[in-house]
């Protein structure tokens, strides 16, 4: 899915409201996503993204010898986007193999 929860604080301080389109950027990638107010407990200054192509566009690809990269602690900054679309899986991917 491309989301990513947000805590309700953080979407007011970044002005992005529930279901409007966030850019995130870590020194790996960056990728547009619809932001969702999380409804779980109070977690200033951590999203959550579901495993996915969205979130491997901002992971790195060192697995440390595991064969699969950590998905956890990455550090990314989060923006609003309002005028970015999300992109489909075939868009998401000729960008990452940049077929056009």
């Amino acid at each position: 899915m491309a989301i990513c929860e947000i805590d309700p604080d953080d979407l007011e301080e970044l002005g992005v409201k529930d279901n409007q389109t966030v850019k995130i950027v870590s020194d790996q990638g960056a990728v547009v996503v619809k932001a969702k107010q999380s409804k779980r407990g109070s977690h200033r200054k951590i999203v959550y993204m579901p495993y996915g192509l969205w979130a491997n566009m901002v992971v790195g690809g060192d697995t440390q010898g595991t064969g699969m990269p950590s998905f956890k602690g990455i550090a990314a900054k989060i923006q609003p986007a309002p005028s970015e679309d999300v992109l489909t899986i075939p868009q998401l991917l000729k960008r990452v193999f940049r077929r056009e």
